[in-house]
């Protein structure tokens, strides 16, 4: 999990990045990973 949030965190960083993230309901990304992502991009 650790890693997938930090690796998200530095990719964010570059411009039109797209993430497509799939796994189970109970590994899924938690909301303020994703808010994070979107307003660096905005």
């Amino acid at each position: 999990g650790r890693t997938v949030h930090s690796l998200i965190g530095a990719l964010s960083r570059y411009k039109n990045t797209k993430f497509v993230l799939i796994s189970p309901e109970e590994l899924m990304l938690p909301a303020y990973i994703r808010e994070e992502v979107i307003e660096a991009n905005h």
